[in-house]
């Protein structure tokens, strides 16, 4: 993976130097956007990589009219990609991803302790599946079920 604006002034020497692999992602799209000679090496290593028979996936915040790319070749072959917009889960998706995920760990997670994480803890699904991890580790070590008092000692011992 390349991440485009973390790599700032490297991108070009980047970009130049990764070979055509099977997948090659590129981060940050836009953050080349309007320098020239950025956008001729991703330009390049595009073409080298669908030559390659590899599959490229980019990521930006926005379609590609809306990125600014200077280069029509490379605005041109990025249009011609899939584009999937992504957004961020609801409150209720992530109740379901926790639920279900904590079902097929065994754990029975009832509504009183979504309930619960979702007013008490952040709605982070990262955080709250790391949570889901110490939860199932918590109930194994304790051969305990899933209760609310549980979820309460596992959150407070972290905070210790």
């Amino acid at each position: 993976m390349l991440p485009l604006a973390e790599l700032g002034l490297q991108a070009e020497a980047a970009m130049a130097a990764t070979a055509a692999r099977a997948l090659v992602v590129i981060d940050d799209v836009d953050a080349i956007a309007g320098r020239h000679r950025a956008e001729v090496g991703l330009f390049d290593l595009f073409n080298r990589t669908r030559d390659a028979g590899g599959t490229l996936l980019f990521t930006a915040p926005a379609a590609v009219p809306r990125l600014g790319i200077g280069l029509p070749d490379l605005a041109s072959r990025l249009a011609s990609l899939g584009l999937l917009g992504l957004q961020p889960l609801s409150d209720n998706a992530r109740r379901r991803v926790i639920h279900e995920r904590g079902t097929a760990r065994g754990m029975d997670v009832g509504d009183d302790v979504l309930d619960f994480l979702f007013r008490r803890y952040p709605r982070d699904l990262g955080a709250l599946l790391d949570l889901l991890d110490r939860l199932d580790r918590a109930t194994l070590a304790r051969k305990r079920r899933l209760t609310l008092q549980l979820v309460r000692d596992v959150i407070r011992d972290a905070d210790d």
